[in-house]
């Protein structure tokens, strides 16, 4: 090696362990990022007693009505007995909407929500009679039903 490729390499070495602490520090600096929310709760049957009978009743029209298989999301956020932020997601359009309706005009109320707002999960299967007919057996299957997550 002659002494240029040499000093070269020295000074590529010293550059290289002088950029070193920068970019560990920018590595322990991305460690520590918060993500500040609040947890998601899926007890929503526990917060609106009568919520499974309630939207089974509400959406057994639009159940009917549209006669398709599909599976929603619903998050919405009580704040002591106020729903707010209602959404659905997945399925059609008409499900969506009739289901934002229902859960709106539920009748909900927890002790830990009246401090802090709280957000819930859950999700609402809807089976065409085709696939509730599959399903049922000897009995009649619903054709709306609450799924809650644990």
């Amino acid at each position: 090696m002659n002494t240029s490729t040499c000093l070269l390499v020295a000074l590529s070495l010293a550059a290289l362990s002088a950029a070193a602490p920068a970019q560990q520090q920018a590595t322990q600096d991305l460690r520590r990022v918060e993500i500040s929310g609040r947890a998601v709760r899926h007890d929503v049957s526990r917060v609106c007693p009568g919520v499974a009978n309630a939207l089974q009743d509400s959406l057994a029209y639009t159940a009917y009505r549209e006669d398709r298989s599909a599976t929603l999301r619903v998050n919405f956020q009580l704040s002591g007995s106020q729903l707010d932020e209602v959404k659905a997601t997945d399925g059609t359009r008409e499900y969506r909407e009739a289901v934002r309706r229902a859960v709106r005009s539920l009748d909900c109320m927890d002790a830990a929500s009246a401090s802090q707002p709280q957000q819930f999960s859950f999700l609402i299967s809807f089976r065409s009679e085709r696939d509730a007919a599959l399903d049922a057996g000897p009995a009649p299957a619903s054709r709306v039903a609450l799924l809650e997550e644990r």
